[in-house]
């Protein structure tokens, strides 16, 4: 659904791998660069995108339509520099189209990465991106501290966004048998948000 009188942006956006539908790492970096934000970033993705997507400011009021009608796929908040808050919606692009795809090997994101417990790190960074490597090792670590492979990347909420990032560390909060676990995300020894992830099968 498009709201009336509300512009979108058609992001385009591929599938990853062998994967049918849009990664939220992707997409996290679409809406980033959509509305140049940098601080007090939050995305929520409530179900999975199959098909091309578009992105559309909306306010509170459009937001609670969009959420009503089940049509809401991801929805991302962001604070400008006088700290008012923005919102983004996303929703399934209204021409349909075959979405491009591209090469992606996940293992080679957490190349490197070390367990202990319930924290997950990786010193040397790999080429990918800040989100891209976040998500793959939060991923790696559950599979790893719970025994189950199946989670889904769900929520992000970044205070600043990292302009680089050498060292990421990433530690379980939640309890093992929770719905939607939450961990912690440490760029070069900096807390900078946290991210969550829900049991596919839950």
């Amino acid at each position: 659904m498009i709201m009336k009188n509300s512009s979108y942006k058609r992001l385009n956006l591929p599938y990853k791998g062998d994967r049918n539908y849009v990664h939220g790492t992707d997409l996290f970096i679409a809406l980033v660069q959509m509305v140049d934000a940098t601080s007090s970033m939050s995305m929520t993705i409530y179900h999975l995108s199959k098909v091309p997507v578009v992105a559309q400011l909306v306010d509170r009021t459009e937001l609670g339509r969009l959420r009503k009608s089940g049509e809401l796929n991801a929805v991302f908040a962001w604070n400008d520099a006088e700290n008012c808050q923005h919102l983004v919606a996303v929703t399934n692009d209204p021409e349909d189209y075959e979405c491009k795809r591209i090469d992606y090997d996940e293992a080679m994101v957490v190349d490197g990465f070390d367990i202990i417990g319930r924290q997950i790190q990786q010193t040397i960074p790999t080429p990918w991106s800040f989100i891209e490597r976040t998500v793959s090792l939060n991923k790696q670590l559950l599979r790893d501290w719970t025994g189950e492979a199946d989670w889904l990347f769900t929520r992000l909420d970044i205070a600043q966004l990292p302009k680089q990032a050498i060292s990421l560390v990433l530690e379980v909060e939640s309890d093992r048998d929770a719905r939607l676990l939450k961990s912690i995300v440490v760029v070069d020894n900096v807390n900078v948000g946290s991210i969550y992830f829900s049991r596919l099968h839950a």
